[in-house]
């Protein structure tokens, strides 16, 4: 039964995550067209192409590798060169 619970939770946690990935790639499909649309008012005030910014990459499929955590470092206690 835990087993069950634990795994349609899952399906609802990959559900919920397709559907912000989804509303995403939308937002950034309106802001590339929006990028569009200024630079060709740029265009036609200035005569020229401003700069391109370099296009969106879009998300990588896998989840990024988490950071190993730091390690800790033990504080060495001084010699009796180091205490003098």
């Amino acid at each position: 039964m835990l087993i069950t619970i634990s795994f349609e939770s899952l399906l609802t946690t990959i559900k919920n995550q397709d559907e912000e990935i989804e509303m995403k790639d939308k937002e950034i499909v309106r802001l590339q067209a929006k990028i569009e649309k200024i630079e060709k008012e740029a265009e036609k005030h200035h005569g020229e192409k401003p700069a391109k910014a370099a296009p969106a990459k879009k998300a990588a499929a896998k989840p990024a590798a988490k950071k190993a955590p730091a390690k800790k470092t033990t504080k060495e206690e001084p010699t009796e060169e180091k205490k003098n």
